[in-house]
């Protein structure tokens, strides 16, 4: 029999109107059989799958339901056959037929759900939906502790909020299980250990006589194996954590090398632990400069309109052991770019050393380029700066950080040639060719 197709607005007055009259039974049935007299094919089945997650838990049974929709106008079909597969890869690892599907997830990995609807009834092709989900051990939360003033003496760290807090009964990944706390070798997990089964909150010991300096400690979530004595093992949460006062070359100052007048910059104060509760700032700046803001290990500058000063941002860190020494970067204004003639190089050619010196002693005005009329301001008496020494071949071959104004490179071992160093000052990249004899 010929079809003749009808506007769309035609189908939906339709339906409506039977809608407002019968049951939904019935307007399914009305549906379909003048979809079927106005259409020349089969009606799209959409398919959706409840109860997914991107995330499961290993060895953790999940029950996912089908529900079938027509696609033209979203009625709810319960006339469809189902049918369920699981792909691990390419690997067919699971099936089931009906609405419901359950699953015990039997490994860690990625895994694909499938579900097939079929058999909807003549007015309807088949449908079918596809998700993904991993299946892993969840990653305990970060970890917080105290620096370690004294080595030989027991600190207390923990992961928080707890595992069994964020996946309760009832989730996808019920977890009741203990953790895997590890430290350096040596060390000492809740008097046993440097390796321990607990639960979120151990008391750790570094060996009295251990050096100052940032180590680390880990803790992982574990879930038994079934018929195993073996577990799987989440990722690890990694803490650092600091014996002693920090060292001065631990710390840092990132933040604007350059700035402009009006407006506000924002600097941190950057340690290897992190910011952590009770660790404290002492910062230094600028004359003129007004702070806006701070908050943990940062702060905020706002530079007036009539500035005329600039030069170091510095910071001291105290761990709660001990302040460092001031450190920082130095801070120029954003119209001036520094040259070759703001530094000595010597000896060029190099024999085994180079210096590469801030010339304070060449205090000549520096332009101010972003105000009118021009005026001058003086040049910062201490630069904080870094030098990369880089072969023909664009490889870095030396380093070295700025003290009192001063780095020094050691070129012994360096091939006679050509280098080029570049002077890293701000914001601002400095590049000059330098000769080694060796």
């Amino acid at each position: 029999m010929n079809t003749i197709p009808a506007p769309a607005s035609l189908i939906h007055g339709v339906v409506f109107l039977v809608n407002f009259c019968t049951r939904p039974k019935f307007v399914l049935i009305f549906i379909l059989v003048v979809s079927s007299f106005f259409s020349h094919r089969a009606q799209a089945v959409n398919v959706v799958i409840e109860g997914t997650s991107t995330f499961v838990c290993p060895s953790k049974s999940v029950t996912y339901s089908a529900r079938t929709f027509e696609e033209t106008f979203g009625v709810e079909i319960f006339s469809c056959s189902i049918h369920w597969q699981v792909f691990e890869g390419n690997e067919v690892v699971g099936q089931g037929t009906g609405v419901n599907f359950t699953y015990t997830f039997p490994d860690v990995g990625l895994y694909q759900i499938k579900v097939v609807a079929n058999g909807c009834g003549i007015f309807f092709d088949s449908g079918e939906k596809i998700v993904s989900t991993t299946s892993r051990v969840p990653i305990p939360s970060p970890i917080s502790g105290p620096a370690m003033c004294n080595s030989g003496q027991s600190y207390s760290y923990t992961s928080s909020p707890t595992l069994n807090v964020i996946f309760p009964v009832g989730g996808n990944c019920y977890y009741h299980y203990p953790y895997r706390w590890e430290a350096p070798e040596g060390w000492s997990i809740n008097g046993g250990g440097n390796i321990v089964e607990h639960n979120e909150t151990v008391n750790i010991v570094a060996p009295a006589g251990t050096p100052s300096g940032s180590y680390i400690i880990s803790v992982q979530g574990m879930i038994p194996k079934p018929s195993s004595s073996d577990f799987w093992y989440s990722q690890k949460r990694n803490f650092s954590v600091q014996i002693g006062p920090f060292n001065q070359t631990q710390v840092s100052v990132s933040g604007s090398g350059m700035v402009c007048n009006g407006n506000s910059y924002t600097y941190t104060a950057n340690v290897p632990t992190g910011h952590q509760s009770g660790y404290t700032y002492n910062w230094t700046y600028p004359s003129g400069w007004s702070v806006q803001n701070t908050s943990n290990n940062t702060i905020t500058f706002f530079l007036p309109s009539s500035n005329n000063t600039y030069g170091p941002v510095r910071v001291s860190v105290n761990n709660g052991c001990g302040a460092t020494h001031l450190t920082g970067i130095t801070v120029m204004p954003c119209s001036y770019m520094y040259s070759s003639g703001d530094f000595i190089i010597y000896p060029n050619p190099s024999d085994g050393e180079l210096f590469v010196e801030y010339d304070v002693n060449d205090n000549r005005a520096l332009e101010r380029l972003d105000v009118e009329p021009l005026h001058k301001v003086n040049k910062p008496r201490t630069l904080v700066f870094k030098v990369n020494v880089f072969d023909r071949t664009e490889k870095l071959v030396r380093t070295g950080v700025s003290k009192e104004n001063k780095v020094f490179v050691d070129t012994r071992g360096l091939q006679t040639g050509t280098y080029f160093l570049h002077i890293n000052a701000g914001d601002q990249v400095v590049r000059k060719q330098i000769i080694v004899k060796n």
